[in-house]
C-alpha cells in the first residue's frame, strides 16, 4: 500500500483520540509534567504513561460507542494497551500503597463520567471534578520517590490551586463575554482559599516562597479578565495564554522545588 492511501487513514486515526477541549490538555499534563520534574522514579514515569493513555482514550471510546469506527477501535486497543502496561509496570515498581493517593479522586472520576455521558464535559463543574483526578498524581509518585507524606499532599494542593482557579476564571469570563449573567464570586472565593492554603505551606516550610509568590501573580488574572470592563478576548487567545502560564508556572515550581 502506497504512503498516499495511507496518509489520510493516519490523519482520521489521529483526529479520533486528539481532545477537541484544548484547555483540558493543560488541565491532565500540567499534573504529569510537574510529578515528573519534582519527583521523578521509573514508577513515576510508567505511571504518567498510564494517566496520559487513559486521558487520551476517552474520546476514542465515546466515537467507538456511537460510530464503531474501525479506527477508533485500533485506538482504544492501543491506548489501553499502553494505559494497562503503564499500571502493571507502576506497581511492579513502585508497589499499591502510593496508589492510596487515587481514592479521594474515585468519587470525581465517578461524576466526571457521569456528566460526561450527558454531553456534559465542557460543563464547569465536570472541569472541576477532571481537576480533582489528575492534581493527584503528582502525590502517587512523591510517595513513589519515597518523599514524605506532607511533601505529597504540598504537590497536589499546588496543583489544585493551579487547577481550580483557572477553570473557574476562565469559564466566568467566557459567559460574561457571552452576555450570561454568572458572578464572579464562586471564582474569587476558590482563589483565595487555594491561595491561602498556599501561604499556609509556605509558611510551614513545606513550600518554596517563589511558588507561593508565582501563585499570587496567577490570582491577579481576577483582576484582569473579571472586572466590570474585562479585556476583549477570544477564547482561542485566551486558551493559548492560559497554556503558556501554566507551563511556565509549572516549570518553574518543578525546577525550583528542593530535591
Amino acid at each position: 500500500m502506497s504512503f498516499a492511501s495511507t496518509a489520510p487513514i493516519d490523519a482520521k486515526a489521529t483526529s479520533v483520540f486528539l481532545p477537541k477541549e484544548h484547555g483540558s490538555w493543560s488541565l491532565a499534563l500540567e499534573p504529569l509534567l510537574f510529578g515528573l520534574l519534582v519527583a521523578y522514579s521509573p514508577a513515576a514515569g510508567a505511571l504518567a504513561v498510564a494517566a496520559a493513555a487513559a486521558f487520551f482514550m476517552r474520546r476514542p471510546i465515546k466515537r467507538l460507542a456511537i460510530k464503531r469506527e474501525p479506527e477508533a477501535a485500533r485506538v482504544v486497543m492501543l491506548l489501553g494497551a499502553c494505559a494497562a502496561g503503564g499500571l502493571a509496570a507502576t506497581v511492579a515498581l513502585g508497589g499499591w500503597t502510593p496508589l492510596l493517593w487515587l481514592l479521594p479522586t474515585l468519587p470525581f472520576a465517578w461524576l466526571f463520567v457521569h456528566w460526561d455521558s450527558q454531553k456534559e464535559s465542557r460543563a464547569t463543574h465536570a472541569e472541576l471534578a477532571a481537576c480533582g483526578i489528575f492534581a493527584f498524581l503528582p502525590a502517587v509518585m512523591a510517595e513513589q520517590a519515597g518523599l514524605p507524606k506532607l511533601t505529597a499532599l504540598a504537590l497536589c494542593v499546588l496543583m489544585l490551586a493551579r487547577s481550580l482557579p483557572t477553570v473557574l476564571i476562565v469559564r466566568t469570563y467566557l459567559r460574561r463575554r457571552k452576555g450570561q449573567r454568572i458572578a464572579t464570586t464562586p471564582a474569587a472565593v476558590v482563589t483565595a482559599a487555594t491561595l491561602a492554603a498556599l501561604l499556609a505551606l509556605g509558611v510551614t516550610g513545606h513550600m518554596p516562597w517563589l511558588i507561593t509568590a508565582l501563585a499570587a501573580v496567577g490570582a491577579l488574572r481576577l483582576l484582569l479578565l473579571l472586572p466590570k470592563f474585562p479585556p476583549v478576548w477570544s477564547a482561542r487567545r485566551l486558551g493559548i495564554t492560559e497554556a503558556c502560564f501554566g507551563a511556565a508556572y509549572v516549570l518553574t515550581a518543578g525546577l525550583i522545588w528542593p530535591t
